[in-house]
């Protein structure tokens, strides 16, 4: 048998394992099929807000553009947070724990509004300094702020969203993060509809009425998520157990933050990149900035099956693990990051071959916005596929006990790496808004080598053990 026959043979036996109806291969799409749809309705209120204030001109689409991405840096620090309640949960509920479960849903409800109002009061009283740092002096700096304080307002209730999404997330029940998040998505596409233009007898109110629009769009989330809560089984399972001691909640706050501050961390260090990208396109111009905005909101539907199948590899792990089926654990993430790379790749292809045509209906205000999109829209699209194994071996590794050193490369790689390739490319010698996605297309790359290797390195099993315990 000649190595040609040998090749194909392998392949024909990987497809037909990838995609036979296996017990394996059901729950990893179970669990990340609605996962990846709840976060692109959690996208599309980005989206649909980008795409309604396109009609109003550059200027308001930087604004939104900067003010989305600030909002999202915090917003994705609670999602990050709420990450350890959900490698918590699927580690108790691998191991039958159910009375510590409903005790750590009660703790993370009061995390959530306390840290939520801490943390939106803070960001609304610096939001006017920091702003204007990042808008570098541009003409959408006070309009920026308005944005970002309407949207501090909302911040506890968010977070409360977030938390009892991944409560469901780490039960395996992620429909009903689903349902909720598309609930808040199409709240939110018909307040924009009668706040941003004017409709039902209310005043035009322009990107503030995006804002406003996002803040509410949560409220529909939160009450489809407690019709859930409250449904017979949960009742009777997680509420009905007697409430915690003020002993017990300090030990479950300290695991829930020693869980969740690394990924917190990882979400908000990542979005503060991109804070930080938005400044140096900024520096490069308006047009750049109102670019770049439409390059995340487009590639954000990309991205969220990297967010599903992330979730599934943390849930199938934390399960597994916790009865220490580590094979099965280790087959469940490769299994989640290849169904999310060939997903996230074929997007990318997509965007590559129509992204012109998608970025024009976008910004229908300036053809020019478009036009400076449309390169660097090409490069980071080749590298989806990178994108899609890197999101899945990472949120692997934080649910195996690994938070920090994904912290740490996270961190390093973007200040070392990241920022001084797109300042090189983008600024330095000029290449603009292409020079600057070519930065972060590169950046990738290598982080997409650093978790693939660490992964099949196996060291996480022995941390892993350390978390279920």
């Amino acid at each position: 048998m000649n190595h040609n026959t040998v090749q194909k043979k392998s392949f024909s036996f990987l497809v037909y394992r990838f995609f036979r109806c296996t017990r394996l291969n059901l729950l990893v799409w179970k669990i990340s099929i609605p996962v990846s749809f709840s976060m692109i309705t959690y996208t599309g209120i980005m989206v649909t807000d980008t795409y309604m204030v396109g009609f109003l001109g550059e200027t308001s689409l930087a604004t939104a553009g900067l003010g989305g991405i600030f909002i999202w840096t915090i917003l994705s620090f609670f999602m990050g947070l709420s990450i350890g309640v959900q490698i918590l949960i699927a580690h108790c509920y691998g191991k039958k724990r159910y009375t510590e479960i409903a005790k750590i849903l009660r703790v993370s409800i009061v995390i959530s509004l306390l840290v939520g109002l801490l943390i939106g009061a803070i960001i609304w009283y610096l939001s006017p300094s920091l702003i204007p740092f990042l808008a570098n002096g541009r003409e959408f700096v006070d309009s920026t702020i308005s944005f970002v304080q309407i949207r501090c307002l909302s911040f506890p209730f968010f977070f409360l969203l977030f938390m009892l999404r991944s409560f469901f997330d780490g039960l395996g029940k992620t429909y009903i993060g689903f349902i909720s998040s598309l609930t808040s998505m199409c709240a939110n596409i018909f307040l924009n509809w009668v706040l941003i233009f004017g409709h039902l007898g209310f005043s035009a109110y322009g990107t503030n009425g995006a804002s406003s629009a996002s803040a509410l769009s949560v409220f529909p989330g939160l009450i489809s998520i407690f019709f859930f809560l409250v449904g017979r089984e949960n009742y009777r399972k997680y509420l009905l157990i007697p409430i915690f001691s003020l002993r017990e909640g300090i030990q479950i706050s300290f695991k829930i933050f020693k869980t969740g501050i690394p990924p917190a961390l990882d979400n908000c260090i990542m979005n503060l990149s991109f804070s930080v990208f938005y400044k140096f396109s900024a520096i490069v111009g308006t047009i750049s900035v109102a670019a770049s905005n439409l390059i995340i909101s487009i590639l954000s539907i990309s991205f969220m099956p990297g967010f599903g199948f992330g979730i599934a590899a943390v849930t199938i792990l934390g399960q597994s693990v916790a009865v220490k089926k580590y094979r099965l654990a280790y087959h469940g993430v490769y299994r989640a990051a290849h169904y999310s790379a060939m997903i996230m790749g074929t997007i990318g292809l997509l965007l590559i071959l129509m992204g012109e045509s998608i970025l024009r209906r976008f910004s229908t205000s300036s053809a020019d916005i478009a036009k400076e999109a449309y390169p660097a829209l090409i490069l980071v699209s080749l590298v989806q596929f990178a994108d899609a194994y890197q999101m899945v071996f990472s949120s692997a590794l934080r649910g195996a006990g690994m938070m920090n050193w994904v912290l740490v490369v996270y961190s390093m790689s973007i200040l070392l790496f990241m920022f001084p390739f797109s300042w090189f490319l983008g600024i330095s010698i000029n290449g603009g808004t292409v020079g600057l996605w070519l930065g972060v297309s590169l950046w990738i790359l290598l982080i997409w080598i650093i978790f693939r290797s660490k992964f099949r390195e196996g060291s996480w099993k022995e941390v892993s053990s350390l978390v279920s315990n």
